[in-house]
């Protein structure tokens, strides 16, 4: 996960919208991986999102504070949809 994330942060896009949906378990490696990615992300002047966390790793990310530190959009729909609006607004 971790890698693959730094490969995306390296393209540069305006927004980094990460899929959670499938995450059946968010463990210490995986926060990790997040938050490496974020930071990352931000030093490439990288917005980065999370989506559709599940209840149980909603419920992780709250627990340990993290989603304090990101965006996170309750679908992949509205993420888009406010990257969308977000592009309009700035032209």
């Amino acid at each position: 996960m971790q890698q693959a994330l730094a490969r995306l942060v390296q393209t540069r896009p305006p927004r980094l919208i990460v899929d959670l949906t499938g995450l059946a378990f968010c463990h210490s490696v995986c926060l990790n991986a997040l938050l490496t990615a974020r930071q990352r992300a931000r030093a490439a002047g990288v917005e980065m999102v999370l989506a559709a966390p599940p209840p149980q790793t909603r419920r992780v990310l709250e627990i340990t504070g993290t989603d304090q530190v990101f965006t996170i959009c309750s679908s992949v729909r509205t993420a888009l949809a406010d990257t969308y609006a977000a592009s309009r607004r700035t032209g």
